[in-house]
């Protein structure tokens, strides 16, 4: 009797430890049918088929929508390798294209109407935005990089625009510069007195300084001597609430957690000044994890 109760109070305390341990998906909807929940958080979760894939997802904060779906090559898990999406916060999608070992292939849609072809990773050829079925602007690649002309149609495919692809290229940079003027500020910081260069450029350095500050290496990863590179990709609301974010590579799920967990903790940012209050603004951080002596 002594020893059945021995074994029974064994079984309950393992038991116990497994459900505690067991990983809560925040939204199970959202999983794939049958799947395996590995890991999650708030605001992702890492699963796994009944065929083996590794599927990684995102949610906006706090919200039970998908923002980011990425899957991952089942052999070389830090790979992505297969179907890529991401959504706007009503569920449409915004980019979608497959990858093959880490590199983007074939067709993809590249937002805001945006489209095209993907070879050895670079664009290539014509790249169309489309607007009610029409084509209101068509550009050419080549390795990667816009050549040639860039031309810009009306709904009844006049030619309104037509401009060599570097002054095209000095346009976009200069109104992503006018962009980010307006964009919010990373808080903690006296940002008085400073010109909008050097608000952004303190923002920025701040914002990277704290985030790598509070990195953590997780002892499951660094028992197995697991090393390699990422990059966190946020964005931030006008009013300077954090929407979402992604983690690029799956260089271990504890590492992918921490990431996530962390990035999700951030605080809200100073709101931007003027400019577009409907806008988004989209920061990448890479992060490296390396031993001691490696």
């Amino acid at each position: 009797m002594k020893l059945q109760s021995v074994i029974l109070c064994i079984w309950i305390s393992l038991h116990t430890i497994y459900a505690q341990n067991k990983p809560t998906a925040p939204y199970p909807a959202l999983l794939n049918p049958g799947s395996e929940l590995l890991r999650a958080g708030a605001n992702f979760s890492i699963e796994k088929t009944k065929d083996g894939l590794i599927i990684i997802k995102s949610y906006y904060k706090n919200r039970p929508v998908i923002a980011y779906a990425a899957q991952y090559d089942p052999k070389a898990q830090t790979l992505l390798h297969g179907p890529y999406y991401e959504l706007s916060i009503a569920g449409d999608t915004i980019i979608s294209g497959m990858y093959s070992e880490n590199t983007r292939v074939g067709y993809w849609r590249l937002g805001e109407g945006r489209s095209g072809n993907y070879m050895d990773g670079q664009l290539e050829g014509e790249v169309m935005t489309y607007q009610d079925d029409k084509v209101i602007l068509k550009e050419l690649f080549e390795d990667g990089k816009r050549i040639g002309k860039v031309v810009s149609y009306d709904a009844t495919g006049n030619i309104i625009m037509e401009k060599d692809a570097k002054d095209y290229e000095k346009e976009l940079q200069a109104k992503m510069r006018i962009e980010r003027y307006s964009a919010p500020l990373f808080p903690g910081v006296d940002y008085s007195g400073l010109t909008d260069d050097d608000m952004v450029i303190l923002s920025d350095t701040t914002m990277k300084a704290s985030i790598l500050q509070s990195l953590r290496y997780p002892p499951q990863a660094r028992n197995e001597g697991v090393t390699g590179k990422t990059s966190i990709s946020f964005t931030i609301d006008a009013d300077g609430t954090l929407l979402k974010a992604f983690i690029s590579q799956n260089i271990h799920p504890a590492i992918t957690e921490s990431l996530y967990n962390l990035i999700y903790q951030m605080p809200d940012w100073i709101p931007g000044n003027g400019g577009d209050r409907s806008a988004t603004f989209n920061f990448t951080l890479p992060v490296t994890y390396r031993l001691m002596g490696n």
